[in-house]
């Protein structure tokens, strides 16, 4: 009843008032509830396994955990402060990873009100995918700036962007690192050139080529915006692909 329940209730779609005529029945305290997590392992869990985890964890005795898909789990997450989710969450992933021999990845959804926990579940779906590309072992909503933008970008914007500013360069590793340290350091040009053990006339000459190749002027900021974020993009999506 309750892993039905809270398909309804995270899936958005079904009224208040049908949803708190339940909540009644199975006298759930929806006071106390005010976060989604989502919790990736590497296989299904029996319902004995996760009746484990719900004894084990030592977030907070009502913390509610079920199964949500083949291999995701739910938890229904009581108020508790910042540090005591992290270091609770972080023991519980020990513990999984220990017993049942499985890659574990969180992703922690926003605080919301009970009937309005679908978006913490949406949130925290995207903290996992972030949490799962990064290997990062958890993520929190809250936590995200640009990753939380880039989430609602569809690829082949992504693509298109990276296309129209630093396509021409793309394979060319060094002046791409050459740029890339140009564009994130506010040191002089000697500092930079014996960061990247290179002599200064060598960074100057790389970094004018890099202006002809683009067909651009590197000293605009718009232009240093552009060529960051292109080149961040980059490195998150598709240089290890290469």
């Amino acid at each position: 009843m309750f892993e039905f329940f809270l398909v309804d209730l995270l899936s958005g779609r079904i009224d208040k008032e049908i949803l708190a005529q339940r909540v009644d029945l199975m006298g759930i305290e929806t006071e106390i509830y005010n976060r989604v997590i989502i919790i990736k392992v590497d296989r299904r869990l029996e319902y004995n396994e996760i009746n484990f985890l719900n004894s084990i964890q030592t977030i907070h005795p009502k913390l509610r955990i079920t199964q949500w898909s083949f291999d995701k789990l739910i938890m229904l997450v009581p108020n508790v402060s910042r540090e005591q989710l992290d270091t609770g969450l972080r023991t519980l992933k020990r513990k999984i990873e220990k017993k049942f021999k499985s890659q574990v990845f969180i992703g922690v959804g926003n605080c919301e009100d009970f009937y309005s926990l679908s978006e913490s579940y949406s949130k925290a779906n995207i903290a996992l995918n972030i949490a799962i590309a990064d290997e990062t072992e958890i993520v929190f909503e809250e936590d995200l700036t640009i990753d939380l933008l880039l989430s609602e970008i569809e690829e082949y914007k992504i693509q298109n962007f990276i296309d129209r500013t630093i396509k021409p360069i793309i394979s060319d590793e060094e002046l791409l690192l050459n740029l890339e340290k140009w564009l994130n350091s506010n040191s002089s040009l000697q500092d930079i050139a014996n960061e990247l053990h290179i002599h200064k006339n060598t960074l100057k000459y790389r970094l004018k080529k890099i202006e002809k190749l683009l067909d651009l002027d590197l000293n605009q900021s718009k232009i240093k915006l552009d060529l960051n974020l292109a080149i961040y993009l980059y490195r998150k999506y598709y240089y290890q692909k290469a």
